[in-house]
C-alpha cells in the first residue's frame, strides 16, 4: 500500500525513525515540486520522495529518496510511477540484493553520514583560530586564487543564497584551506552539513583541515546545532580528520541508477 502524504506529515514521520535517520532530513526536500509517501507495513512505515524537475529534460533522472528501515516495496513503487526509463535513487538501505525482471540497478557509490555530538568532541593540541575568518565578499581575491572549484562555487552561495557560508585560513596574503557550510536542517534534532574542506596540496599534512573542522564543529555545538559532515567511502583521509576530531559514524547513502527494462 503506497499512500500520497503532506510535507508536514513526511516530517512527523521522521520523528518516529531512528534517531539517526532523523538526522538525515534535509530542507532540499520540499520543493513545490516535491511528492511525498508512505509505504509498507502498518508497524514498520517508510517514507518515498520525488523530485521531478518542472523543465526537466527527458534523458535526464528523476530523482527518488527512500528513507526506509526495509525496501522489499520497491518492485510496486517502481510500478506504480511511469514508464521513465531512469531514476536516481539516494537510499538509506543498501538495495543491491533486489532484484527484478522490471528494472535494472546499477550502484553509484556510497556516503557515510558523520555526526558530532557535544560529548564527542576532541582537540589533541591547543589549536591556534586567529586566522580563521568567514569569508565574505572583501575575500573574493583571495577564494579567486584557490585551486578548488566546489569552495569558489559555494563561496558565491554564500553570498547569494540564505544558509549558505565559507570559512578560510588565511597566512601570509594566501587563502590555504576553506570550508563550506550548508543550511541548517531544521527538524526534531536541528542539523548543519560540513559540505567541503579543501586545503592547498603545499600545505596539507599540517593539521590546517582538523583546525578548520574543529573551529567549524565547536561553533555549531554552542549554538545547539549538530554537525554533520558526508565522506564517500574511498575518502580515507577525511574520514581520518574527522574521527580525530570526534565524529561517529552514523548514517550510509547508497546511490543507484534505476533502469527501467524493455
Amino acid at each position: 500500500m503506497i499512500t500520497k502524504i503532506s510535507i508536514d506529515k513526511a516530517k512527523s514521520y521522521f520523528n518516529s525513525f531512528d534517531k539517526n535517520i532523523q538526522l538525515y532530513w534535509c530542507e532540499s526536500f520540499i520543493r513545490p515540486n516535491s511528492k511525498f509517501y508512505i509505504f509498507g507495513k502498518e508497524d514498520k512505515q517508510n517514507l518515498l520522495i520525488i523530485f521531478d524537475r518542472p523543465n526537466r529534460k527527458p534523458e535526464e533522472c528523476i530523482e527518488l529518496n527512500l528513507i526506509t528501515n526495509n525496501c522489499e516495496e520497491l518492485i510496486s513503487i517502481i510500478d506504480m510511477l511511469s514508464t521513465q526509463e531512469k531514476y536516481r535513487i539516494i537510499s538509506t538501505e543498501d538495495l543491491s540484493s533486489i532484484s527484478s525482471s522490471l528494472f535494472s540497478l546499477e550502484k553509484i557509490g556510497e556516503r557515510n553520514f558523520l555526526y558530532l555530538e557535544d560529548i564527542d568532541l576532541l582537540c589533541s593540541q591547543d589549536f591556534s583560530f586567529n586566522n580563521i575568518k568567514q569569508l565574505k565578499k572583501e575575500h573574493k581575491p583571495y577564494v579567486k586564487d584557490i585551486n578548488s572549484e566546489r569552495i569558489q562555487r559555494y563561496w558565491e552561495f554564500s553570498n547569494d543564497l540564505d544558509g549558505f557560508e565559507t570559512y578560510g585560513i588565511i597566512e601570509n596574503g594566501k587563502l590555504i584551506s576553506a570550508c563550506a557550510l550548508g543550511p541548517v536542517r531544521k527538524v526534531s534534532i536541528p542539523t548543519r552539513k560540513v559540505i567541503h574542506i579543501f586545503t592547498e596540496e603545499n600545505f596539507r599534512k599540517n593539521g590546517y583541515a582538523k583546525r578548520m573542522l574543529y573551529f567549524i564543529s565547536k561553533l555549531l555545538l554552542e549554538n545547539d546545532i549538530i554537525p554533520a559532515y558526508e565522506v564517500d567511502d574511498d575518502n580515507l583521509a577525511s574520514f581520518a580528520t574527522a574521527k580525530s576530531v570526534g565524529y561517529k559514524d552514523k548514517l550510509k547513502s547508497y546511490g543507484y541508477f534505476l533502469t527501467i527494462n524493455d
